[in-house]
């Protein structure tokens, strides 16, 4: 995963669990 797909996963609470 790249910090893009991370920024967007992190945007759309998506994994919340990876941060």
């Amino acid at each position: 995963m790249g910090w893009k797909e991370i920024k967007k996963n992190k945007n759309q609470k998506h994994f919340p669990a990876l941060l």
